[in-house]
């Protein structure tokens, strides 16, 4: 088995703690930022993560999310990350992260429904998006939290 379908099926089966810890690692690199801090729980107006200004001074909204069928969770939260993006000013570049797989036709419609009825972009990755990025060098800190899958 490829090692990247090995880190899907961590990233499929891990905990929420442990992939909040992996999805803090991942937009440090990513965003390069320092400083992240997690905001999950009622009234977090569907933003799990808030970025705490990035090198080039934006502050991003994250969702985080280990739910099945995540694509349900995300389309029923679109409203309320444009409203958060509104009265927060955060940059209007959502990062959904979850750990199970959302299907290419789903995904094309949650960022068509972003884009055009909610006015911002919506990146999304999956746990196979994620494997991929894992799997880059720049990404090894990210590899270091993932258990030895076999």
């Amino acid at each position: 088995m490829s090692t990247s379908k090995n880190y899907t099926r961590w990233i499929n089966g891990s905990t929420k703690e442990q992939f909040d810890e992996l999805i803090q690692i991942f937009i440090k690199i990513k965003l390069q930022v320092e400083t992240t801090v997690l905001t999950d729980g009622k009234g977090d107006g569907g933003i799990d993560l808030k970025v705490l200004t990035s090198s080039k001074g934006r502050n991003y909204p994250i969702q985080i999310t280990i739910e099945k069928n995540c694509s349900n969770k995300l389309e029923r939260d679109l409203s309320k990350i444009a409203q958060s993006i509104e009265d927060g000013n955060l940059t209007p570049i959502v990062y959904f992260f979850c750990s199970d797989n959302i299907s290419e036709t789903k995904e094309q419609l949650l960022k068509t429904k972003a884009t055009d009825e909610f006015e911002f972009t919506l990146e999304i990755y999956d746990a196979d998006v994620l494997s991929g990025f894992i799997s880059q060098p720049k990404y090894a800190l990210v590899r270091e939290k993932l258990p030895i899958v076999t």
